[in-house]
């Protein structure tokens, strides 16, 4: 998927998740066919509210557009649940 603009993706999970980031993002890329050719850098990310739950987030072509304003940047919410072996992720603007 050919993608022109900045983004911002969050996965939120279980704390138990965390050792698994790169596991995560790779399924993430794979079931929407994004692929960010190494344009992209994610970090974890404790939230204040919970000390069960843990986010990753990920910048999608930050090496394109090093410069951004994250109060405008577009950005997407996973939550991320395991399915088996695998990874599954849902959109929370689909959740009501």
């Amino acid at each position: 998927m050919q993608h022109s603009n900045p983004m911002r993706i969050v996965f939120r999970f279980p704390v138990t998740y965390e050792l698994e980031e790169e596991a995560i993002v790779m399924r993430f890329f794979t079931l929407f066919g994004r692929d960010p050719h190494d344009d992209c850098f994610s970090h974890l990310m404790a939230p204040s509210e919970s000390s069960t739950k843990m986010h990753i987030i990920l910048d999608m072509y930050c090496k394109t557009f090093p410069e951004v304003n994250l109060d405008t940047m577009e950005y997407e919410v996973f939550k991320v649940k395991k399915n088996n072996e695998l990874y599954e992720t849902i959109s929370l603007s689909s959740v009501s």
